[in-house]
């Protein structure tokens, strides 16, 4: 019963990092892509451009987890997430700036 939980979880928190992230994508998009004459995107493209983008470029390898703790594999799993939606944020956040800039 409790593995239900954590997989309604973990696909809760892939289904909102998947948001943010084409959320973000859409900004820049209309930021740096649509003033080079390309059309706007929604959140679906975005959605679907943002997977085809992570599937060419996806760099972060998985730390090994043979020797490590319980508590030591979650604080790993802890720093995955944050990550996953702490990147797209600074993206946005550079992105904002150099907009300023064109």
């Amino acid at each position: 019963m409790a593995a239900i939980g954590i997989i309604a979880g973990i696909l809760a928190f892939g289904t909102v990092v998947t948001i943010l992230r084409a959320l973000v994508l859409v900004q820049l998009w209309g930021w740096f892509i649509v003033p080079l004459g390309a059309p706007s995107v929604g959140m679906v493209m975005a959605m679907g451009i943002a997977l085809v983008a992570s599937l060419l470029a996806h760099q972060n390898a998985p730390k090994k987890s043979e020797g490590k703790t319980n508590s030591e594999k979650l604080s790993a799993a802890g720093e995955a997430m944050a990550y996953a939606v702490i990147n797209p944020l600074v993206l946005l956040g550079i992105g904002a700036v150099v907009a300023q800039f064109l």
